[in-house]
């Protein structure tokens, strides 16, 4: 059957013949009524079908969201955020950070002091290149949590 045809017969009515006779076919299989009955049963069922794809991908997509903010917090008792530790060996990187953070003068979130060696108290930082224990991005706007530097008593500020 040719496509043209076909369509030209829904939509015009025809069901012998089209506007154009080398696209006209005859003896197609279904009355013209019946072709009708079943394109406009077949509206609503896929209507129907699409509206539940979007209902389950609105929810998988908002669970991903409530899982995501879920995990990306900052816990005091581990010193840790979303599950990296905010002490240990650091590495400092320009994308894909699992912690962006802002340093600033006053009201910090965690007070950092640089270590040569053993980071192993939170909020001491060994600045690595390789193997780090939790990466993290330099950011101006938006962080995850705002450093300090200072010279004694790190760690997170209640």
């Amino acid at each position: 059957m040719v496509e043209g045809a076909a369509l030209e017969m829904l939509f015009r009515g025809n069901s012998n013949e089209g506007s154009n006779p080398s696209l006209s076919v005859s003896g197609h299989g279904c009355l013209m009524d019946s072709c009708k009955n079943q394109a406009l049963a077949m509206k609503p069922m896929a209507a129907w079908w699409m509206r539940i794809l979007l209902i389950v991908i609105a929810f998988a997509f908002l669970g991903q969201l409530s899982v995501a903010a879920s995990e990306r917090i900052l816990d005091r008792a581990t010193c840790s955020f979303g599950g990296k530790p905010l002490y240990g060996k650091v590495q400092v990187v320009e994308s894909f950070p699992d912690v962006r953070v802002q340093a600033v003068e006053s009201f910090p979130d965690l007070k950092v002091k640089l270590v040569s060696s053993f980071p192993d108290s939170c909020g001491e930082w060994q600045i690595v290149e390789s193997f780090p224990h939790v990466k993290v991005q330099f950011v101006q706007n938006f962080p995850d949590i705002k450093i300090q530097y200072v010279k004694a008593f790190p760690g997170l500020v209640n």
